[in-house]
């Protein structure tokens, strides 16, 4: 993979649950974790050697908590929230003008985002 570091451990010699990491001399972060294979994570935001634990199927079926970096955890709660901004845009607009489906687009992200504002503050008037 391009910009990756060379000297982050092999596969082999990394178990499940455990990780490497390199921070370059500009703050970022390169982390490289095992879980079924190796998952690389390139970040600026998150300390690479916070851990926290998190829970996986073993083959057998049986739940087994894995130690993974807080970086992935945190991937793993916000990773769906662009797959639901696709859903509730309604994308499929045609235009022989490139500009009209731009327009488009964003006129129906801001009514999205309207949307789940006003849902949130519902939500916290009647609570």
């Amino acid at each position: 993979m391009k910009d990756v570091p060379t000297d982050l451990a092999e596969d082999k010699m990394l178990k499940r649950g455990e990780s490497d990491c390199r921070v370059s001399w500009d703050g970022l972060v390169c982390v490289k974790w095992t879980d079924y294979g190796a998952i690389y994570f390139l970040s600026n935001y998150l300390n690479p050697t916070a851990v926290d634990t998190t829970i996986r199927k073993k083959k057998d079926g049986t739940n087994q908590k894995v130690a993974c970096p807080k970086i992935i955890k945190k991937y793993n709660h916000h990773m769906g929230y662009v797959g639901k901004i696709d859903m509730l845009c309604e994308v499929g607009r045609k235009s022989k003008k490139w500009w009209h489906r731009i327009l488009l687009y964003f006129i129906d992200l801001s009514v999205v985002n309207d949307f789940i504002l006003f849902k949130k503050e519902l939500l916290q008037r009647l609570n």
